[in-house]
């Protein structure tokens, strides 16, 4: 029987991925000297306003906006920039990779995890805690190769 405990633990490994793969974006885009706008992953979102004086500042605050639910990254060229075409490939890169990696990592740990090659030296939690941490990573794992390999393939959106 599926509780709702299972049931949230489960849709926030679904978000964490979500978030992890904007993450990618955001170091990806750093990497290539650019700049964050906005970081949106469910109901949050960090956005980047000018304050008095010209001051820089990151808010945090509610997402409005359902479109975005799903997350999103945005950013600006920095001062550091030298190829924007670069920068770019690098910001769209860092998403699909950092999810494929999480991905490939983290469904290698469970399988290992789950199969009976070490012993821990602690004692274990309780069983059902246990289970549902391991099935917790697994949608985990499934949750970023989904993302890694639907987002790095090329897609069209509304005709553009």
């Amino acid at each position: 029987m599926v509780e709702i405990v299972d049931v949230v633990v489960m849709a926030m490994a679904v978000v964490v991925a979500i978030a992890a793969h904007e993450a990618g974006h955001f170091a990806g885009g750093a990497l290539g000297g650019m700049r964050l706008a906005l970081y949106v992953v469910g109901p949050l979102q960090i956005r980047r306003q000018r304050g008095v004086g010209g001051d820089d500042g990151l808010h945090i605050e509610l997402n409005r906006n359902p479109r975005l639910y799903g997350g999103g990254v945005g950013m600006f060229p920095g001062p550091r920039v030298r190829s924007l075409r670069r920068s770019v490939a690098a910001f769209a890169a860092g998403g699909p990779l950092a999810s494929l990696a999480l991905g490939v990592a983290t469904f290698a740990g469970v399988v290992a995890w789950r199969l009976p090659l070490f012993k821990l030296g602690a004692s274990p939690p309780p069983p059902a805690l246990l289970a549902l941490a391991g099935d917790a990573l697994f949608v985990f794992s499934i949750a970023s190769l989904g993302l890694g390999l639907i987002t790095v393939l090329p897609w069209v959106a509304h005709g553009m």
